[in-house]
């Protein structure tokens, strides 16, 4: 797609010719059309049923080769070089399908249809035997399933697998598994080792406005205080800000910004997939009255680590503190002391 007059090679790897905006018209599908090219520009766009993400082409140099390991049965491995012809480098993804929570009745429901899936695959492709035999050939089928999940749902795949194989004869009815849904419950499976990984309950894996405001009343509470020996509220800003970025609050609020016309994205902040540095988008929802947070936001991550830390340092934060700190942490603490360089304040 491209503006105007386009003289330029082709955009995308097909070379398929591009469709053409007329005036200022924005980019259709890309953030909501709220991205605009200039005059003679062009951009190629990649869309699946999953997620749709701009493409851009760029040159490969002679020294730039594939190298590919094929691996056919336990003997022979083949390692093949390719040459690069073309080059094409993908931007920020946008999904266009929304994960389900882990404790929603759509999870559990695709959750279910997968795993009968899985038991029906496995005794397709395996001889069954007959008789005493029956019974082990069973349980390691299921065996085979449960090696596909993670040990923590092992007891409720066991289960399913059961009621799977004793309605095994009964066809009808059996809800269809597409690979949507496959990818779908692979990413909340993600998402769930991640928030299990950090310590997170999985009592506590929704995000919801009541936690938001839990928050927001505890910062206020302590900032009352005159001394705080162990403050709780950046702890559970910290929380808070995990929860916001699993794949299902994510994709949900992506739907949500795209639905409403008066929604925005936060841009800046938690959710950048840039590592807090800008050049990417938080597909976050910018909280209603929030843009002046979310410019500050934007103004600070405009700033090296360098000059963060010494920002930090002059506001009386101690190494010690600091040395535990990822760049959003720090991005993050520098925005609540309220204490902004002269040049950062504005953008």
């Amino acid at each position: 797609q491209y503006q105007q007059a386009y003289d330029g090679p082709p955009l995308g790897p097909f070379g398929k010719k591009p469709a053409r905006l007329v005036g200022s018209q924005p980019l259709p599908g890309i953030l909501g059309g709220q991205v605009r090219l200039p005059p003679g520009r062009g951009l190629a766009v990649l869309e699946s049923p999953l997620v749709r993400a701009p493409l851009v082409q760029q040159r490969a140099r002679e020294t730039d080769f594939l190298l590919v390991h094929r691996e056919r049965g336990t003997r022979e491995n083949t390692m093949c070089v390719h040459r690069l012809e073309s080059l094409f480098v993908v931007g920020q993804a946008e999904p266009l399908l929304e994960v389900c929570t882990p404790s929603s009745r759509q999870c559990a429901f695709k959750r279910k249809a997968l795993i009968r899936q899985m038991v029906r695959e496995v005794r397709r492709r395996t001889r069954r035997p007959t008789g005493d035999r029956q019974r082990s050939f069973d349980d390691n089928a299921i065996d085979d399933v449960k090696g596909w999940w993670s040990a923590h749902d092992s007891h409720t795949v066991r289960q399913e697998c059961k009621e799977s194989i004793k309605a095994a004869d009964d066809k009808d009815g059996q809800p269809a598994v597409v690979p949507e849904d496959v990818c779908v419950l692979e990413s909340m499976e993600r998402g769930m080792r991640r928030l299990r990984a950090l310590g997170i309950s999985e009592d506590r894996f929704a995000f919801d406005k009541n936690f938001k405001g839990a928050v927001e009343d505890l910062e206020e509470l302590e900032g009352r205080r005159a001394s705080n020996e162990q403050p709780l509220a950046w702890r559970a800003r910290w929380m808070m800000e995990q929860l916001q970025l699993t794949p299902w609050n994510i994709t949900r609020e992506y739907a949500e910004v795209m639905k409403g016309r008066r929604r925005q994205f936060a841009v800046a902040g938690p959710g950048d997939p840039s590592g807090s540095w800008g050049q990417a988008v938080s597909l976050l929802r910018a909280p209603p009255g929030g843009a002046a947070e979310c410019l500050e936001t934007a103004a600070l991550q405009q700033l090296d680590d360098e000059r963060l830390l010494e920002e930090l340092l002059k506001a009386g934060v101690s190494e010690q503190r600091l040395r535990c700190l990822g760049r959003w942490d720090r991005l993050a603490l520098l925005r609540d002391l309220g204490v902004l360089p002269p040049s950062e304040r504005t953008i």
